[in-house]
């Protein structure tokens, strides 16, 4: 994380209580398997994290 500069750091968890512990400790999560959600983080979304105020 201290190299990350100005970067959100994504995590991509299993399971809910990873994608809580990752939030609690600043990452943005997400959280993989879930029928709704593409198995992965889609491009897009990266793109847009990168462009949001810090």
């Amino acid at each position: 994380m201290a190299r990350s500069g100005s970067c959100r750091l994504v995590y991509e968890a299993e399971t809910a209580q990873e994608v809580q512990v990752a939030a609690e400790q600043g990452f943005v999560p997400y959280q993989i398997g879930q029928p709704h959600r593409p198995e992965f983080l889609p491009v897009g979304l990266v793109a847009l994290l990168g462009r949001l105020p810090g």
